[in-house]
């Protein structure tokens, strides 16, 4: 029997489920560009009427979608035929955020149920052209103007002044690239990478256990001025950064055009396939440190699959999620172009001998964090996505659009939407 799946085009997802060991009319799979799924799952009912058996999302909306009766709890499931390994065979940064109660946020204490399961991942990670690293003009030229080694950024001060170095516009050579379309995506993202950076966070609980923003002051102008420095005052990154989003901010990486960046490491993998013209000279390292060396938190963002709450093929879909995230299934998820989620793939030999990010991604999510994971997270991303693309994009001062973000933050927290 046929399943239905919605999930989003544009990315390697079509590919790595084709990979799968299911029958040829297991799976009915409709793609989609990020913004219609999302209109899809929050503003129709194709969760609930029994259209969509399952679907492939930001594990960021399942506290959304279970809270608004979308999904279907998998720990029957689990229970009764769970993947080969679950949860063991995954990394508590992946087991911590799929788990949780669908009225409250989240926390250890408290598992009342399983929502999703992690298809996809790649964590945020410093990637770079190893050809331009390496050579030995580049390395004389750099040493010579800044009185150091070239090496891979180990600092954000590093990766400044190394996007810099690259940015060489009549040779077609950016330094860095930022994802700037206005999506709620990577423009969001890497606000809050730049947030953590100088301290703060999206939300933060005061000492009477309260949710409340924790992107304002210091470490919100620290990180706009950052965005803003790449992007507009001083630009290191290619004149249609501001309209690439997630997937274009790698394929600008896979095409020659960027020194080095600061990109889920799915793009780095990518980038060593087919088609990409600097294959073979890709490197990968943990994000850079704050000055002081203190690690920084990326963002722990992934894509999960989950049963709907209208499905009239629970079994059926279930049997094609086991699928996926069996051995079998995460390797093929990661040769097809994706990045399987399961720790053993991370430690496959073949794998780690195209692809050595996967040996960083264990480490990674050691200090990784989510987005909170509350029901509302879609109107704090909204909130952000606007003040980023005003002060960013349109040129708005940032003290006040700050402030104005975050009272719409303090609004949505105090009403609880």
């Amino acid at each position: 029997m046929t399943i239905t799946l919605l999930g989003r085009a544009g990315d390697t997802f079509e590919a790595s489920l084709a990979a799968q060991d299911l029958e040829p009319a297991a799976v009915d799979a409709r793609w989609v560009g990020i913004g219609a799924l999302e209109r899809e799952l929050f503003e129709t009912a194709v969760c609930v009427d029994g259209s969509v058996d399952a679907v492939l999302v930001p594990a960021d909306w399942l506290p959304r979608l279970a809270a608004r009766g979308a999904l279907r709890p998998l720990d029957d499931l689990l229970a009764g035929a769970p993947p080969e390994g679950w949860p063991a065979a995954w990394s508590d940064a992946f087991v911590d955020v799929v788990t949780f109660a669908a009225d409250a946020a989240p926390s250890r204490a408290e598992r009342a149920a399983v929502w999703g399961l992690p298809f996809h991942d790649g964590p945020p990670l410093l990637v770079y052209r190893t050809d331009l690293f390496d050579d030995p003009a580049e390395r004389r030229a750099y040493r010579e103007r800044f009185g150091t080694e070239l090496a891979p950024a180990a600092t954000w001060s590093d990766f400044d002044r190394q996007a810099r170095f690259f940015t060489r516009p009549e040779e077609g050579l950016f330094g860095t690239v930022l994802a700037g379309a206005p999506d709620g995506h990577n423009d969001v993202y890497d606000f809050v990478t730049q947030v953590r950076v100088c301290g703060g966070d999206v939300v933060a609980r005061d000492g009477s256990g309260i949710l409340r923003p924790a992107f304002g002051g210091a470490a919100g102008l620290g990180a706009l001025a950052w965005l803003r420095g790449h992007a507009v005052d001083d630009p290191t990154v290619p004149p249609d950064a501001r309209t690439l989003d997630s997937v274009g901010s790698g394929r600008a990486f896979a095409e020659g055009r960027v020194a080095l960046m600061m990109n889920w490491a799915g793009y780095a993998h990518a980038a060593q396939g087919p088609g990409s013209r600097v294959a073979g000279r890709v490197g990968t390292a943990l994000a850079p440190t704050a000055d002081d060396g203190t690690p920084t938190p990326v963002v722990n963002a992934f894509w999960a699959l989950a049963v709907t709450a209208g499905s009239r093929r629970v079994d059926e879909a279930w049997s094609v999620i086991r699928e996926c995230l069996s051995p079998r299934g995460d390797r093929a998820t990661t040769r097809a172009g994706s990045s399987g989620t399961r720790l053993d793939t991370w430690r496959d030999a073949e794998l780690l001998a195209r692809t050595p990010a996967f040996a960083l991604f264990e480490e990674a999510h050691r200090v990784s964090r989510p987005l909170p994971q509350i029901a509302a997270l879609p109107l704090l991303v909204d909130a952000l996505n606007h003040l980023v693309d005003d002060v960013v994009n349109c040129g708005q001062d940032a003290g006040p659009a700050l402030e104005r973000a975050v009272r719409r933050v303090e609004t949505v927290l105090a009403s609880g939407d």
